[in-house]
């Protein structure tokens, strides 16, 4: 029976896809775990809190039209069908982040953000991803919902490389700007990376009664789905947010962010079946049988894997990062352990919100979020403030 499931991962593009997955994850932790022992920990305490600020407006920017095109382009359409929502998405979403991209500038420039200047100075080149990084989720959209899911790996890949090894050279040469410099170079080459494949496509005109009309058909889905996004994000980042407010320590920050950087490998494998599955149940359409098999199937995988790396995670991880940073990151171990846990059972919902999201019920991912948001702001506000 396992080898079956193996035999079917690969087939349909599985590992290819945890490969691409574990590389962009490897870029996270490279963007902290490689220069940390580079940068000060201050200046890891800084990158935590933009990266937190970006994932949250790449989602605000994006408006949705990643997830849109992915649910729009899983169903039952013609090839013409789809390109033409894919162009459309691609053109509202080059429009609505770099609208924010300026937006976001005038705002950082009035200290909004912060009254650090090294984070003022470098916030511009850390927003610059709302763009680039938001394009190249609708191009991931179009691979995922058209199957081409190692075309998706290669790009994915290729890229990937060139940013783990742009920012540890840029990181050592040039301190936290370097490392800001070569993760905007790197966002820009898997855009023109995804150009080249799609020139095709791209070159081909595009009316803008047509981009109207299927901004109409997007909005339906995109809406919801930005919503349930950035109130989910907001959620699971807001102990960040909390804390580049409420905490001057950017060392004690740095501290907080490093073991939370160290918790991206718990999402690593739920994601990646998320990705997988997303468009499968949007092809069964309102068949509940084969939905309910279908689940039970990733469901039982996703459980076993994140509870198996959740105590590989607990036994290895203090110990590699005593001796790999030469107890420079001890303190973050105090944390960590907590963090582990939560973001494990956090991530157990992963997969059931892609289900959902897949069988059209965006509504109730909203209404969970919500709820959750709710107890998060005001958990962190009580053990911030006494504890």
């Amino acid at each position: 029976m396992f080898k079956e499931i193996l035999h079917k991962g690969y087939s349909k593009g599985y590992f290819h896809l945890l490969t691409a997955n574990a590389l962009i994850q490897l870029v996270a932790f490279a963007s902290q775990l490689f220069v940390a022992g580079i940068l000060s920990t201050e200046d890891i305490g800084r990158i935590k809190i933009i990266q937190t600020y970006l994932t949250i407006f790449t989602i605000l920017g994006s408006l949705g039209f990643n997830s849109s095109t992915l649910k729009l382009c899983s169903e039952n359409r013609s090839e013409a069908e789809q390109m033409s929502l894919f162009k459309s998405a691609f053109y509202l979403t080059l429009f609505s982040t770099f609208a924010l991209y300026i937006l976001l500038f005038i705002l950082n420039y009035l200290q909004l953000f912060s009254s650090d200047k090294v984070f003022i100075s470098i916030f511009p080149f850390g927003m610059l991803p709302i763009i680039t990084s938001s394009i190249f989720l609708v191009f991931t959209a179009y691979f995922q919902a058209t199957n081409k899911i190692q075309l998706l790996s290669k790009h994915t890949t290729i890229n990937k490389l060139v940013s783990i090894t742009s920012i540890i050279a840029f990181s050592y040469w040039m301190g936290i700007y370097g490392y800001y410099y070569a993760l905007s170079i790197s966002s820009i080459l898997i855009i023109l990376f995804c150009f080249w494949e799609f020139r095709g496509i791209i070159n081909t005109k595009t009316s803008i009664k047509r981009i109207v009309t299927d901004f109409k058909t997007h909005w339906t889905y995109a809406s919801k789905s930005m919503v349930s996004y950035i109130i989910s994000d907001l959620a699971a980042y807001i102990d960040i947010v909390f804390v580049s407010y409420f905490v001057l320590d950017l060392k004690e920050i740095g501290f907080y962010g490093f073991a939370l950087t160290l918790t991206v490998i718990f999402r690593l494998i739920p994601g990646t079946i998320q990705q997988i599955s997303i468009p499968q149940f949007s092809n069964i359409g309102m068949d509940k049988v084969a939905h309910k098999t279908l689940f039970d199937k990733y469901n039982k995988i996703s459980i076993l894997a994140i509870f198996g790396t959740l105590i590989v995670a607990l036994l290895f991880i203090p110990i590699f990062t005593h001796y790999v940073f030469s107890s420079k990151y001890d303190r973050s171990m105090i944390y960590f352990p907590y963090l582990a846990i939560g973001w494990t059972f956090r991530v157990l919902s992963i997969f059931p919100n892609g289900v959902i999201f897949g069988v059209g019920k965006i509504k109730y991912n909203i209404y969970i979020s919500i709820i959750s948001l709710f107890f998060n702001i005001i958990i962190l506000y009580i053990t911030l403030q006494f504890f």
